[in-house]
């Protein structure tokens, strides 16, 4: 008869660490030390890589994005580590359902329709910020 391995996993008495979920508070709080971090990088980026007067112009702000997103993405990666989970389960990164995908646009042309029934009637008759207006391209294309 043969005596078992111990260093065979099976064998082993010490248990795997089980997943740990972060409480809300501890999620915010991580949130705004991420956030931090990026405006901090992205800032340092801007200060150091270009002059004050050009870097007050927008278009250089692209740099401080480029620049700040991989600490940023570091510290989410300590975090995901941390509660020990994969990167894609961690930030919800699933496909939905059908049902799910059918429900939001469902949600979506109710409210787009609630919106073009209620805008004649109040000062927002430009329509949301977020649907482009093509009604009007649509007409003129036929």
């Amino acid at each position: 008869m043969s005596t078992p391995d111990p260093a065979d996993p099976a064998n082993s008495r010490v248990r795997p660490r089980p997943i740990r979920t972060w409480g809300f508070w501890e999620t915010a709080f991580f949130g705004a030390i991420v956030y931090g971090v990026f405006m901090l990088t992205g800032g340092l980026a801007l200060a150091v890589l270009v002059p004050e007067t050009q870097a007050m112009q927008g278009r250089w702000q692209g740099i401080a994005v480029i620049i700040g997103t991989p600490p940023a993405i570091a510290m989410l990666w300590v975090a995901i580590r941390e509660a020990r989970r994969e990167f894609g389960e961690y930030l919800a990164l699933n496909w939905p359902s059908q049902d799910e995908f059918g429900r939001a646009l469902l949600i979506t042309i109710i409210l787009s329709l609630v919106w073009t029934v209620i805008a004649p009637h109040t000062d927002a008759a430009a329509g949301p910020p977020c649907i482009i207006p093509i009604s009007g391209s649509l007409v003129q294309a036929v």
